[in-house]
């Protein structure tokens, strides 16, 4: 797939995502204040969310592949029809998986508390080498609401030093 089919893949995970969590994030203020009555309720369903992530991974045996922490993830985030970005980037990257898009990263950045999604990052290049890939290939940001060349993360978070937590080849 070239450059192109992976941003119109990664702009429909968005929208997917988007569907999935009407409800939003909690971390970040334009969910927060577009239904101000909702908050409440939103912070107590977090909560309850958080709470079952914790007791699902917990369940899981040492060694467990990365890939049930994020079925955990996109689960809760679904249920709760909500999420941050570890929860947005889950969904994303199963709804990616299951349209059978490769090679395919869920990353995060190292020192930073941000999850997303890396569609065709070259193979033999290194995760942590932002520079040995991210202009061949595509980020899916869902936390954000966006999809773009990967090397847009360091625009948008000023910042790019990553790490692969699971990759699909």
């Amino acid at each position: 797939m070239d450059m192109n089919g992976y941003l119109a893949e990664a702009k429909l995970a968005v929208v997917h995502v988007q569907k999935k969590t009407p409800l939003g994030t909690y971390n970040q203020i334009r969910d927060t204040t577009r239904q101000p009555l909702m908050l409440p309720f939103r912070i107590m369903m977090r909560g309850a969310q958080i709470l079952r992530e914790n007791q699902e991974v917990a369940k899981l045996t040492p060694g467990a592949s990365y890939e049930r922490k994020i079925e955990i993830l996109a689960e809760a985030g679904k249920r709760g029809m909500s999420g941050n970005c570890s929860e947005m980037a889950a969904i994303a990257f199963l709804f990616l998986s299951d349209r059978g898009i490769r090679p395919l990263d869920y990353m995060c950045f190292n020192g930073k508390d941000h999850a997303f999604v890396i569609l065709g990052r070259p193979a033999g290049s290194i995760a942590g080498d932002f520079s040995s890939w991210a202009d061949k290939s595509v980020a899916c940001d869902p936390l954000r609401g966006e999809a773009g060349i990967a090397t847009q993360l360091a625009v948008w978070w000023n910042y790019s030093k990553c790490a692969s937590l699971f990759r699909k080849e």
